[in-house]
């Protein structure tokens, strides 16, 4: 059973899960209460086996402020979302490679926050296309971060336990959010939708 400490989450969990069901179910051409969901060991959530359809994947993150799901075809995918905010001490020593922590520091101000949140984002996405939370260390591979710059993951280094060379692209589905998008082939197209209430 899920508990959480504060409303706020538990109704983000339900409105984020709802939208996803209604969402998939256009797509399984089924109704929203019939899609239900498991978590495998690692917590990444799956269509239950009952509908599982193996060429429909999708992925889900959130913020205080905005939903994001992904849905693809013959893909493996990971998304991740994040608001742009102050950063803790010691976040980017303890978890970005040192070729990142080189490339941050050559920016300043809205351009590091920037290159933090891209960093952040696009090796959250993989680690969830892995499906094996931090069963891969973040220090072990390399991204790009620098605003304006392609989003790609650039190196990684032997036994990071990385199961394929992940192709990113970069999302921004709001105003001071920053997302990112993995797969393990590039997609022949990235399609985005915003809805509103």
């Amino acid at each position: 059973m899920l508990r959480f400490h504060f409303e706020n989450d538990r109704v983000r969990y339900i409105v984020s899960h709802a939208v996803s069901r209604m969402l998939l179910g256009q797509y399984l051409g089924a109704a929203p209460s019939s899609i239900s969901f498991y978590r495998n060991e690692f917590g990444r959530p799956g269509l239950a086996p009952a509908l599982s359809v193996p060429e429909l994947t999708f992925n889900l993150s959130h913020t205080n402020r905005v939903g994001l799901l992904a849905v693809a075809a013959d893909l493996t995918i990971g998304v991740d979302v994040e608001e742009v905010r102050p950063v803790e001490p010691g976040t980017v020593e303890r978890y970005f490679s040192a070729k990142e922590q080189a490339d941050l520091t050559t920016l300043t101000g809205a351009d590091w926050l920037e290159g933090f949140y891209n960093c952040w984002t696009r090796k959250e996405a993989i680690l969830k296309a892995e499906g094996i939370g931090l069963g891969v260390s973040l220090n072990s591979f390399d991204v790009s971060l620098r605003p304006n710059a392609q989003a790609a993951m650039l190196g990684v280094r032997v036994g990071s336990g990385l199961t394929s060379s992940w192709h990113l692209s970069e999302l921004r589905p709001a105003f001071g959010i920053i997302g990112a998008l993995a797969t393990d082939a590039p997609p022949a197209s990235v399609l985005c939708y915003r809805f509103a209430h």
